[in-house]
């Protein structure tokens, strides 16, 4: 879209600022062929990743990725897990693969479900994968461990019942569960962006990853 835009501008320029929002933690492939007016970056520390590019510092506007209004609330932990059904007591996985449901979903539920402590259980959101919804809720049906949903309304909800979140590494998800203060354990299933994503919060001690 950044060249879309530019060329826009280029062949029949309009009189207003034209911007781009990064919401993964690097420079995107593409955006060095773009020449916007500003570029609203998620850290100061990766301006390099820009400038190397061509893309002149004076552009650069450290902000951080925005995320809704809703996250930047916190609901009390015992509340939320009630509203979710689940004890307050127990810990609380919450496993997520995008919308979409991407990933090694029916695997790491079997995995997780083998390994969780007594006291302990998961909440699996397979958003719009509607197969893998199906599937996992006949394979999990009446367990007591293993929850399985659709597509997640009330995410910000979802992460303060949380103890622990389980995701593939997607900036917009990463930063709404670094504003809740959430830990996070990251899969890398889709790489490209998402793995720099994954780097940089397991470098600044936000997640860890195996």
């Amino acid at each position: 879209m950044t060249e879309e835009v530019t060329e826009m501008q280029r062949t029949d320029p309009l009189p207003v600022r034209t911007c781009f929002v990064a919401t993964d933690y690097t420079c995107s492939p593409g955006t060095w062929e773009s020449a916007l007016d500003f570029y609203f970056i998620p850290d100061a520390a990766l301006a390099a990743e820009f400038t190397v590019h061509g893309i002149p510092a004076a552009k650069l506007v450290p902000t951080g990725i925005p995320v809704r209004q809703a996250f930047y609330t916190r609901t009390d932990p015992a509340a939320a897990k009630a509203a979710f059904g689940v004890q307050p007591e127990h810990r609380h996985l919450v496993v997520m693969g995008g919308s979409m449901g991407c990933g090694p979903m029916q695997r790491l539920t079997e995995l997780l479900d083998a390994a969780m402590p007594a006291g302990a259980c998961a909440t699996v959101v397979c958003g719009t994968n509607q197969k893998l919804e199906h599937r996992l809720s006949k394979q999990y049906a009446g367990s007591g461990r293993i929850r399985v949903m659709g597509y997640a309304e009330d995410v910000s909800g979802l992460m303060d019942s949380a103890d622990i979140f389980l995701t593939k590494p997607g900036g917009i998800s990463t930063s709404e569960a670094a504003v809740k203060g959430l830990p996070m354990a990251l899969m890398d299933t889709v790489s490209a962006c998402e793995e720099y994503n994954m780097r940089l919060f397991c470098a600044r001690g936000g997640a860890v990853t195996a």
